[in-house]
């Protein structure tokens, strides 16, 4: 259900889905940050979701294309533009986009209208974008392997073991408290990744089973080994850590809120 960077499909949950436990959406977790900055448009708060759990954090990250000589953050920073390409305002690109411009002056021009990453992918071959941030696992192993681009920053502080040590994590490079501070909120989202949430209708005992069923498929043998062949991380997170998670998110004080409409606005 394509739509406002999945924020279409979060609202169906209590608009019309059935309310049985049988509907559950996933979306991008950027759109919680974003409804921070923004309640007025959302009109909902996403800790009132009935949330299932989320099979990874999202290993978010910056990366160049060759041709952009780009290999670190301070070599973003010094080129007349960096241009990339996204779906929506409010999704996890969108959002490190800002991060990149607002706090460490990258000159980001964010064109919107991709469908994906694939259709992005397919742009900075074709010379249109100079790199993209996304997900670690949607950059192309033989774009790593062949030095066809690289991975200048991470979004996360946990990292993958694949991912090259020199990664530079963008809390680690902030010059104020105040800033760290923004950035622990801006990028709490990030540890639910791609969470699944059904309705907060749905009644308690089906959450509850719902709740069950994912925890025992994150350990499902086939599961695993089709994920490894993917190159798809599975480090679970069940339906009440996420549920702490996200009302953490929504305890961030006044200032840092004010500070989060900022970057975003």
């Amino acid at each position: 259900m394509p739509g406002a960077g999945t924020l279409t499909a979060v609202r169906y949950l209590d608009a019309s889905a059935p309310k049985d436990g049988t509907v559950m959406a996933a979306f991008s977790a950027g759109l919680i940050t974003a409804a921070l900055s923004e309640p007025e448009k959302f009109k909902f708060r996403f800790s009132d979701l009935a949330w299932i759990g989320s099979a990874t954090p999202d290993f978010s990250v910056c990366y160049a294309w060759h041709t952009t000589n780009i290999k670190t953050l301070a070599d973003a920073q010094k080129r007349a533009s960096f241009i990339i390409g996204g779906t929506a305002r409010g999704s996890s690109s969108s959002i490190n986009s800002a991060i990149l411009q607002q706090i460490f002056k990258v000159n980001v021009r964010y064109v919107l209208g991709y469908t994906g990453s694939a259709e992005s992918r397919l742009a900075i071959e074709r010379g249109e974008l100079d790199g993209h941030c996304g997900a670690w696992v949607s950059v192309p192993e033989e774009w790593t392997a062949q030095s066809k681009a690289t991975t200048f920053v991470r979004f996360s502080r946990a990292r993958p073991p694949e991912m090259p040590e020199a990664v530079a994590f963008v809390g680690d490079l902030v010059q104020t408290e105040h800033e760290r501070r923004l950035l622990d909120v801006t990028l709490a989202a990030t540890e639910l990744g791609r969470p699944f949430v059904a309705s907060k209708d749905v009644p308690a005992e089906r959450v509850a089973v719902l709740r069950s069923a994912f925890d025992r498929a994150m350990t499902d043998r086939s599961l695993l080994e089709e994920a490894s062949k993917q190159r798809l991380p599975i480090s679970p997170i069940g339906g009440e850590e996420s549920t702490r998670i996200v009302s953490n998110i929504y305890a961030a004080p006044a200032d840092i809120i004010a500070s989060l409409k900022a970057l975003l606005k």
